[in-house]
């Protein structure tokens, strides 16, 4: 029997109504199984995929830094050719490396060893020494004036009289100037200026000349002391 036009019409809507859903369904089966594909990839390969995030991420921080801290990677710019710090590294290393090296050493031995003795040095004890110094060179812009003409920053000078102070405790039982001592280089020098006093007639200057064989003796026993330390050191060098 023929159908109605109202039937066919009727079986043509529920067809087409039927479709997208159909089309829908395939879709997100289609799709959790590519999800599926991709998480099954993942985790059968997740120790590589893992390595290829880190070295990305390294590309990028890298990246960032280079951008961020310049001074990390190029020390300058000559007519847009760049000098990187390595190469100025490369460039200290070669000419000052082994002498700079040697300074660290003994500065790190002598700082251990005066840690092992618990010996400490105070800031007040610091700013005493370079008071001294000051009035040895004829002030603070003296010295200021002589700490630049030889490149030494202020802090690194507060760190050699830091060092020179505690070698002076850890051989305070060495260096100690009985007045029998300096009663004989009074008798032995008598043209030296602390000897021959000041116009005012008080005569040798018996402080100045204690600190002055002091420290005669701490340069006499610092090379010997130093080579036994460094002697006993596990020093590793690799440049």
């Amino acid at each position: 029997m023929p159908r109605t036009k109202k039937a066919a019409a009727s079986q043509i809507k529920k067809t087409t109504a039927r479709t997208p859903r159909g089309r829908k369904t395939s879709r997100k089966l289609n799709l959790k199984k590519y999800y599926d594909s991709l998480r099954s990839n993942f985790l059968a390969n997740k120790q590589k995929y893992s390595r290829y995030l880190i070295v990305l991420g390294v590309i990028l921080l890298v990246g960032v830094l280079a951008f961020v801290k310049k001074d990390w990677f190029v020390a300058a710019v000559v007519n847009r050719q760049p000098i990187t710090t390595f190469e100025l590294y490369q460039n200290l290393k070669t000419k000052y490396g082994e002498e700079v090296l040697t300074q660290i050493i003994r500065d790190k031995l002598i700082f251990q060893e005066a840690n092992r003795h618990n010996l400490r040095v105070s800031q007040s004890e610091i700013d005493k020494r370079i008071k001294e110094v000051e009035g040895q060179v004829g002030g603070q812009e003296q010295l200021k004036e002589a700490l630049r003409s030889r490149n030494i920053a202020e802090s690194d000078f507060r760190t050699q009289i830091k060092t020179q102070i505690l070698v002076e405790k850890l051989l305070e039982d060495q260096i100690k100037v009985s007045e029998g001592e300096v009663d004989d280089f009074i008798a032995q020098n008598p043209s030296d200026p602390n000897v021959a006093g000041t116009e005012d007639g008080k005569g040798p200057n018996r402080e100045a000349l204690r600190e002055q064989l002091r420290s005669e003796k701490l340069n006499e026993k610092f090379q010997s002391w130093y080579q036994n330390l460094e002697k006993k050191a596990n020093i590793l060098k690799f440049i």
